[in-house]
């Protein structure tokens, strides 16, 4: 298919109408050659009102269909785009101004463009940054997308793709109900067709932080989620394995987290028998590793002894301590 756009940008929609609008906004007032789709995934709210409206004016495109989550909408939205780039951005996030002018003068016909991002909170803001590069060592980059101690994200909404190598290779993103990080498995898919890359430290859009985020609410399918992208990432070559293990320890931390936050809710039982399985599950793929900090250093030594109870209380310590200084 032919280009018609420089860069399609992809949105998937859940019942986000008191975002959207500033999301699209952001994006249209920096009138450059972009084309917008826009995934209704079954919002209940009125975000398609809110959609059919900017219809009218801009040139946007609109998918409606059934709630599938945020991977499979932007699937369909990859399936109707005609950019000759394509990127992603969520209904709750807004693009930083002249960001799309600076991708365009700066990606100079790489395979991917690798920006940052500004992090928003209530009364704040904290900008990601990067160290710039331009290179076709594939390897490298591969490394540092793995490695969770570089400051390049696994998210794909700070990047940006060509069409042309998603369509060839039939490059997909995997549900998120049934992974944990499925940009991570879309973008390493994605790097290995690629012959080049670019990383400005550009911030591209801004990630709005919300009470309504996932950290703040029980994850009762994270355990699923985690033993899934175990079995992906131990499809990888053996030379990354010090970055992989690195990346499931954080992931270990998420589910602990996950679990110390709900403790009281969900009660000691429930949360020290499922931090048994993960702990379980770590182990059988020997993805138990040595950690640098101090934090982590005092978490891998309980894990290791399978002191349940003390990595109960100790994670109480660290979330307290989070809290306060919050």
């Amino acid at each position: 298919m032919k280009d018609k756009y420089d860069i399609s940008i992809i949105i998937p929609v859940y019942n986000a109408e008191k975002y959207i609008d500033k999301c699209i906004d952001s994006i249209v007032k920096q009138k450059e050659n972009v084309e917008i789709i826009c995934i209704n995934d079954g919002s209940t709210d009125k975000s398609l009102n809110i959609l059919n409206k900017y219809k009218k004016e801009h040139n946007i495109k609109i998918i409606n269909k059934k709630n599938e989550g945020q991977g499979l909408a932007r699937n369909e939205g990859i399936k109707l785009s005609s950019g000759k780039y394509i990127m992603f951005l969520d209904s709750d996030d807004y693009m930083v101004e002249n960001s799309i002018k600076k991708i365009l003068n700066n990606i100079n016909d790489n395979d991917l463009f690798i920006g940052t991002y500004i992090r928003k909170y209530p009364k704040s803001e904290e900008q990601n940054n990067i160290e710039e590069t331009e290179s076709n060592s594939l390897e490298d980059l591969y490394t540092k997308l793995i490695d969770i101690n570089n400051n390049v994200s696994v998210s794909s909404c700070d990047k940006v793709y060509k069409r042309s190598i998603i369509e060839k290779y039939n490059i997909n993103f995997l549900s998120e109900r049934e992974f944990l990080s499925e940009d991570i498995i879309f973008n390493l898919d994605y790097i290995k067709r690629c012959q080049k890359y670019i990383i400005k430290n550009i911030p591209i859009f801004n990630y709005v932080q919300h009470q309504n985020s996932f950290s703040h609410r029980y994850q009762n399918d994270l355990i699923k989620k985690f033993n899934n992208i175990l079995e992906k990432f131990s499809l990888l070559e053996s030379k990354y394995d010090v970055y992989i293990k690195n990346r499931v320890f954080s992931y270990y931390k998420t589910l602990i987290s996950n679990e110390i936050r709900w403790i009281n809710k969900n009660g000691y039982f429930n949360a020290r028998t499922n931090i048994k399985k993960i702990i379980k599950e770590l182990k059988s793929k020997n993805y138990i590793s040595k950690q640098s900090n101090i934090r982590d250093k005092i978490l891998y030594v309980l894990t290791n002894l399978n002191c349940i109870d003390l990595i109960i209380i100790y994670e109480k310590i660290v979330y307290f301590i989070k809290k306060v200084k919050e």
